[in-house]
């Protein structure tokens, strides 16, 4: 049986360990088609071969916009593949959504359609996005949904496709510390991904000015806000224990977060739906607890591996950062619940499964 996966996230090579794992676990053919070029993240080299699988790199128009970009050619390259099963890994309100549906309805055999969602908040989008959004309705065959809230939401939206529930995965091999790790006398907190206004980032900083001089502050990433943090940390007189740096390749980024003892999430005040955190099954791979607001998703991603506080309250952050930092019995039990949850929910193998079976019911 044929899969083509069609992912921009799969720009990243190292992204790519999950269907190189499918592959390998069986007898399905994959390739996948992926921009030739995109702005984020940057673009990094592949440190697993790509013996069983195809990879082709197909030009697009819109480059680097989300959800208006697609494929130069798409239905050539459909045709010349003739899966059996195509996994787009977008919204189905996305223009590549109704490309890919005009592409496939010129095939004399049709495959098996799926998309991927990760919108966890019931909205409306303007023409054309909401004609899009009508189309897939009835040109998928199912659906994978990275979460449960995502679920919800498409039933709601009057979505009867079968839904699977299937998480983002993390690289429980590169994303893990080393065996001989042990705190310094500096405890250092993280968050990694963009710099926007809606990720809250000023209540770390000012979290942080509440805590005392053996606690510190990495943050790793890019965005709008970039600038403003780093004045924000100036004024503060916080000098060496905040450190913003620019995003890292991924396999940087992993050595990064390896010097990092905890996780840390904000979000702006009033936003009750954050999406799936990949930054944060990723700090718990490398077993660091994580301190997060008490809305949405990832309080049910970490578990009891993490520890709550209001969003946006910066004073009940500093304190549970303290909290965390101050009991070692606490945290080396954290840390180990983290890892654990990380390998048996979140790992490549894990949802390299969970997609298989997929594929194979809907096929059937």
């Amino acid at each position: 049986m044929k899969v083509l996966v069609i992912s921009r996230d799969m720009y990243v090579p190292e992204y790519r360990k999950l269907y190189i794992m499918a592959a390998g676990l069986s007898g399905f053919d994959i390739t996948l088609l992926v921009p030739k070029i995109w702005p984020w993240p940057p673009e990094t080299k592949l440190h697993n071969p790509e013996e069983n699988i195809k990879v082709i790199n197909g030009g697009t128009y819109f480059t680097g916009v989300n959800y208006a970009h697609f494929y130069k050619n798409l239905g050539s390259i459909v045709n010349q593949e003739a899966p059996d099963v195509i996994e787009l890994i977008e919204e189905p309100f996305s223009a590549l959504s109704c490309s890919l549906s005009a592409a496939v309805g010129k095939l004399k055999k049709r495959p098996k359609m799926i998309f991927s969602s990760s919108q966890n908040i019931i909205r409306g989008y303007p023409f054309p996005f909401s004609y899009f959004e009508n189309k897939a309705k009835t040109g998928f065959d199912a659906v994978f949904a990275i979460s449960s809230e995502v679920r919800d939401v498409l039933t709601a939206k009057g979505y009867s496709l079968p839904v699977y529930v299937i998480p983002w995965q993390v690289d429980t091999e590169l994303f893990k510390k080393e065996p001989a790790f042990s705190r310094g006398e500096t405890f250092t907190c993280g968050f990694w991904g963009r710099f926007e206004k809606i990720k809250g980032l000023e209540t770390l900083i000012e979290a942080i000015s509440l805590t005392p001089p053996d606690i510190a502050l990495k943050l790793i990433g890019a965005g709008r806000m970039k600038n403003i943090l780093v004045s924000y940390a100036k004024d503060k007189g916080l000098g060496g224990r905040v450190v913003i740096s620019d995003f890292a390749p991924h396999i940087e980024l992993a050595l990064h977060i390896r010097q990092l003892d905890s996780f840390l999430l904000s979000g702006a005040p009033g936003v009750k739906r954050e999406q799936f955190c990949r930054s944060l099954i990723e700090a718990m791979s490398c077993g660091l607890p994580s301190i997060l607001p008490d809305t949405g998703i990832q309080k049910e991603i970490a578990g009891d591996s993490a520890l709550l506080y209001s969003a946006g309250d910066s004073r009940a952050l500093a304190g549970r950062i303290m909290e965390l930092a101050g009991d070692k019995n606490r945290f080396a039990d954290m840390s180990r619940k983290a890892r654990e949850r990380a390998v048996s929910l979140y790992s490549v193998e894990k949802v390299a499964e969970m997609k298989l079976k997929a594929y194979e019911e809907i096929l059937a």
